[in-house]
């Protein structure tokens, strides 16, 4: 809108031009044939001139609330010198002359013809151009400063945009730092907490804020560590109960079963073998005359023998055989899926084994040779009995064995009973 005020000025000077040619034109055949003016141009003239003046007007107003600088009113007031107060008063008498006379027919003599006319006319009509130029320079320059205000706002708008922006993008990555990235973390601690994935690896340094994310952080690190705490006991106590549940099953000396843990494996054994009618071997075996061993050499020697014994057991039987220390220099081992010649072959393998075996106490000790006797107890795939029946014809064989010489393999003369289906 600024813009405006010359550039109205401009098309008022343009138009002011245009009715001051007009208005010299109606002169030109008057003063061509030095008649008096005719009844259009008496018409047009006055039109004209007020049209003029109302453009003076116009041209002031604009120049008044647009203020004009002191250049342009220079120019408007050389065109108020020049042609309102000289040439339109020039051109009013000029009119005044050519109005027709009502006593004489005469030609009427102005003076002047039309070259003169527009000698005298035409000049002082530039200044009506300067003007228009002026306003449209003026015009010009006015939207040039324009121009160049915008920019330099628009720079400094940009400017204060992009400051406003960094500080924006500060705060955010600040607030990301000091308050999402631990709220985040934080809660990622706690889905692992409740999830049970929190490894002492995820152990960090505590924090030294003191405002409320710092308080928080503290709170998941305590809880953290005090659930890293309880799952460490927790591991240990299953740890223990396992190790004592090993201890409760394990003979501390020979490291195999016990007597209770190979009852308790034993009745699985026998239920399997009755359910797929698989024939099972109980074979129970004693150190001969091992009181004797202690006695003349020491308990010492004598848990030497019973290791001894134990790892040749241990290197002769079958995956899925059962291998135990029953009680003192007692051994039984149950096969399933073990025919009677099998298990006699099994037996005197071990026989043998042990009578070769040389055991010393001591590098200068004295060297031992032990032998043991074996009662062995067989039933068919369709006759399983119970651990109890077997045992009980095993030991009456191992008698037997004792009682013929010792070192040697007796198989039980009785069948055993069979006993009611467990499964």
């Amino acid at each position: 809108p600024a813009l405006s005020m010359p550039l109205v000025s401009a098309r008022y000077a343009a138009e002011l031009r245009e009715y001051a040619g007009r208005l010299g034109s109606q002169f030109t055949t008057a003063l061509a044939t030095q008649q008096p003016l005719d009844a259009i141009e008496q018409r047009e003239i006055p039109l004209l001139m007020g049209r003029i003046e109302q453009l003076r007007k116009l041209i002031g107003v604009q120049a008044r609330v647009g203020r004009a600088h002191g250049a342009l009113q220079t120019t408007i007031a050389r065109m108020e010198t020049n042609y309102f107060d000289a040439d339109l008063a020039f051109v009013a008498r000029l009119a005044a002359q050519g109005q027709p006379g009502t006593a004489s027919e005469a030609p009427l003599r102005y003076g002047l013809d039309s070259a003169a006319f527009v000698a005298r006319y035409v000049p002082p009509m530039k200044t009506i151009v300067e003007l228009r130029d002026a306003m449209f320079h003026a015009a010009r320059s006015a939207a040039t400063d324009s121009v160049a205000e915008t920019r330099r706002r628009l720079a400094i708008n940009t400017g204060l945009g992009l400051a406003v922006l960094l500080v924006e993008v500060a705060v955010f990555l600040l607030i990301r730092r000091r308050v999402l990235q631990p709220l985040l973390h934080s809660t990622r601690t706690m889905k692992a907490i409740m999830a049970g994935r929190t490894t002492p690896s995820d152990h960090e340094a505590p924090t030294t804020r003191a405002d409320e994310i710092g308080d928080m952080q503290r709170a998941v690190a305590a809880l953290r560590d005090a659930t890293l705490r309880r799952r460490a006991l927790e591991a240990e106590r299953e740890q223990l109960i396992e190790q004592l549940r090993v201890a409760s099953d394990t003979d501390f000396l020979t490291g195999l079963p016990n007597r209770r843990a190979f009852e308790e494996r034993a009745a699985g054994l026998l239920a399997q073998a009755r359910r797929h009618r698989r024939s099972v071997a109980l074979l129970v075996f004693d150190i001969d005359h091992f009181k004797r061993i202690n006695d003349e050499h020491g308990h010492p020697v004598g848990d030497l023998v019973l290791r001894a014994a134990a790892a040749i057991a241990q290197g002769e039987i079958r995956q899925g055989e059962l291998l135990a220390r029953h009680g003192g220099e007692e051994f039984a081992l149950l096969a399933a899926d073990c025919r009677p010649d099998e298990a006699l072959r099994l037996a005197e393998r071990l026989r043998e084994r042990l009578a070769g075996t040389v055991i010393s106490a001591a590098p200068q000790g004295p060297a031992l040779s032990v032998t043991a006797s074996f009662g062995l107890a067989c039933a068919d795939a369709h006759h399983v009995p119970t651990l109890e029946n077997l045992f009980h014809e095993a030991d009456r064989a191992l008698y037997q064995a004792k009682a013929l010489g010792r070192n040697r393999v007796q198989r039980a003369v009785t069948l055993p009973l069979a006993a009611p289906d467990a499964s």
